[in-house]
């Protein structure tokens, strides 16, 4: 069997941060991944972070299995945090714990992927580097549209030209904040001309939230997010605790649906906990326990 396996290139990110470390020189410098470091170059536990853990340490909870959908307190407060209190906004969503933001990606790609099986995915051009694999993995087609900076800021102009032909069904992915890896961000007028054409032309966004809290504060930079929830009949997000709770090798995150109302929901749910039965069964609480 394994003498049939197809040559697989190495991760490209992956193989700089081995060359990065095997480099004596001490003057380097780890550019790579989006970490948060201090002066020294590490990256801290957050006190915060450190106070959850030793209360949740001292409570000693059962390691007993929990739900597919992960933490439910979890879930409930991700929610809220990328949503606002607007009781009408989070009667419309259902959100489900998922193995960091790139799990959340990957389980939203195969909720398409079952939902509109001919789908594309547009994606910003450069983007992350991992939208393209997430999404075609199960089976979704993938363009891109330029994201490029003018004199005044993001080129709408250039962005939308090149989502002209996307079809109604299609995703577009949007970053919800700190646009990796250009920091090219969306002001509020981008976000309200971008929002009004997905609505137009039946798109449905796809908005990645990796860095809520590292660009204007955490409701400044979920203002675009919560401007298109609140004009578009149906949107997916993907949300990291990696970066603003300092959690990355914990893979915390959460899958979010948003529909046009409570009753379009009933299927997601069992849907998402399916694929996600099929690929790890169940999130890892720990992470989870500590953002809630």
């Amino acid at each position: 069997m394994l003498a049939h396996l197809p040559p697989a290139s190495p991760d490209p990110l992956w193989s700089l941060i081995s060359a990065y470390r095997a480099d004596p020189r001490p003057e380097r410098m780890d550019l790579v991944v989006g970490m948060y470091r201090d002066e020294s170059g590490t990256t801290p536990v957050l006190e915060a972070v450190r106070a959850a853990e030793t209360r949740l340490a001292e409570a000693g909870l059962s390691k007993a299995y929990r739900a597919l959908s992960g933490n439910a307190d979890f879930n409930a407060g991700m929610a809220r945090l990328l949503l606002g209190a607007a009781p009408a906004r989070l009667a419309r969503q259902y959100t489900m714990q998922s193995v960091g933001g790139t799990g959340a990606l990957r389980l939203l790609a195969e909720l398409v992927a079952r939902a509109t099986p001919g789908a594309t995915v547009w994606s910003s051009d450069p983007g992350y580097v991992n939208h393209r694999p997430l999404m075609t993995a199960p089976g979704l087609g993938f363009e891109t549209y330029r994201l490029r900076e003018e004199a005044q800021g993001l080129d709408l102009s250039a962005m939308l030209e090149d989502l002209a032909p996307a079809r109604p069904g299609d995703v577009v992915i949007l970053h919800g904040c700190c646009h990796n890896p250009t920091g090219i961000d969306m002001r509020p007028e981008h976000w309200a001309e971008i929002s009004s054409f997905c609505a137009r032309r039946g798109l449905i966004p796809l908005v990645d939230m990796a860095y809520q809290g590292f660009g204007d504060g955490m409701e400044a930079d979920a203002a675009g997010l919560r401007r298109v929830v609140d004009e578009n009949p149906t949107v997916l997000v993907a949300a990291s605790c990696s970066k603003n709770m300092g959690l990355y090798c914990d893979r915390t995150g959460a899958a979010m649906v948003v529909g046009p109302d409570a009753a379009a929901l009933s299927r997601v749910a069992p849907t998402l906990e399916r694929i996600a039965r099929a690929s790890y069964s169940m999130p890892p609480e720990h992470g989870a326990a500590v953002a809630a």
